[in-house]
């Protein structure tokens, strides 16, 4: 797949687009964490945070914005903002395709986030600490590492980095 800019469409994600985002999520898990998160514990996570149950709940949220990339009618990608505050949102996942990455496809969905989710000044979200694609992705837009911690998931425990974007500053 040859991903151009604008080949790809942002829009919101809908309730028949949950299978081709879980099909996104597992693809993605698999190539970002395959040497960090073994491989029971993803299938655990998967089927539980991408459940069509959690999908429908996160897609129908008030207090967040759920998108997706698509190319030629195709999901390569999707992002969920949650607003925390007034001023403040949790990036609750970001996630493209690996064929799909570094053409400004992850970028694009993270702006429009923003644009939709609108007043939201302070970005947070959590990465695994061994996930450097995804770490170099947000300091690229500028967010700054506020500290390190420890998260579980599934009984796995797993180092993360927590950061932070300054909307008004960032480079989103």
């Amino acid at each position: 797949m040859h991903l151009m800019r604008d080949d790809v469409e942002i829009r919101p994600a809908i309730h028949s687009d949950i299978p081709a985002i879980t099909s996104v999520a597992r693809r993605t898990w698999s190539a970002a964490y395959a040497e960090i998160i073994p491989q029971n514990v993803q299938d655990d996570a998967i089927r539980a945070w991408y459940s069509p149950a959690k999908l429908t709940e996160a897609i129908d949220a008030r207090n967040a914005v759920f998108l997706v990339a698509a190319r030629a009618g195709m999901i390569v990608g999707f992002v969920n903002l949650v607003r925390m505050s007034p001023t403040t949102a949790r990036l609750a996942r970001i996630y493209l395709l690996p064929e799909a990455q570094r053409f400004g496809v992850g970028t694009r969905l993270f702006e429009a986030s923003l644009r939709e989710l609108a007043g939201v000044e302070t970005v947070s979200v959590e990465v695994e600490e061994r996930n450097h694609g995804g770490r170099s992705f947000y300091e690229r837009r500028g967010f700054i590492m506020k500290c390190r911690a420890l998260a579980t998931i599934f009984d796995f425990e797993i180092p993360i980095v927590v950061y932070e974007l300054n909307v008004n500053r960032g480079a989103a």
